[in-house]
């Protein structure tokens, strides 16, 4: 933790829970942290003012309309994170977090991203040399069930299709991890966020002449902004398969 903060700020319980939030998802909302931390009956506003008084350990960062949440560059350190963890993503990257941020928090039934440390530590029978780690997530229900998420930035369906294929064979493929196990017991697929109707149609389509494969397709209408504004800002750069480059990931 920061410890120009902790001379001058104490750390109740949620305020741990918040910056352990943090730490799992990179950035976050206030519409987020209200549901996972506050009770119906509050307002956001109570969000926004334990933000003020977190702030030698959270920052906001606002985007278009829309203001994120992330760790300060100190706080970042003093939880044993990188640099890198502190910079605020672009804006495909950006995407892909909130892709993740959402689909956990957001959605009707309950998830939690594992962070590409839990995944080592604690699932090694799902850590597998060269495949990606930064986008897995857990349900809580029991059986719980594992999950890969990609996030549709904007490829041809087709293409964005078999992508999700790969994801999906790689994993169903490799020896000596748990995948197929998982698959074949109904606890372990794709999930694919999208920016529209039209495009989970379009993918639903290009799903259809693959050999079948356990995806399901969430439709994200503020991913839609978001890719939007990158687009308009030249930021958006090749939509690169993540297990072409298989870094750590947060």
């Amino acid at each position: 933790m920061a410890r120009s903060a902790e001379r001058t700020v104490r750390l109740t319980g949620r305020d741990e829970a918040i910056l352990d939030h943090l730490r799992r998802y990179r950035i976050t909302t206030i519409e987020a942290l209200h549901r996972l931390f506050w009770g119906p009956t509050t307002t956001p506003n109570a969000v926004s003012q334990v933000l003020a008084r977190l702030g030698a350990y959270v920052r906001g960062v606002d985007v278009g309309n829309r203001s994120f949440y992330q760790l300060t560059p100190e706080a970042a350190r003093e939880s044993g994170e990188d640099e890198d963890f502190a910079k605020f993503p672009g804006a495909t990257s950006l995407a892909r977090h909130y892709a993740m941020l959402e689909y956990c928090c957001l959605g009707d039934v309950r998830r939690e991203h594992i962070t590409a440390r839990e995944l080592r530590e604690n699932f090694p029978s799902c850590d597998g040399r060269g495949i990606a780690r930064n986008a897995y997530f857990h349900t809580f229900e029991a059986p719980a069930k594992m999950g890969w998420l990609e996030v549709d930035c904007g490829n041809h369906a087709a293409t964005r299709a078999k992508k999700c294929r790969k994801q999906f064979a790689k994993r169903y493929e490799a020896e000596g991890l748990r995948f197929r196990q998982l698959a074949d017991a109904g606890q372990f697929g794709i999930a694919l966020v999208t920016s529209s109707a039209g495009k989970k149609q379009a993918l639903e389509r290009a799903l259809a002449k693959l050999d079948p494969f356990p995806i399901a397709i969430h439709i994200s209408p503020t991913l839609r902004e978001l890719l939007g504004r990158a687009a308009s800002e030249g930021g958006g750069g090749p939509d690169i398969d993540d297990d072409d480059h298989p870094g750590e990931g947060a």
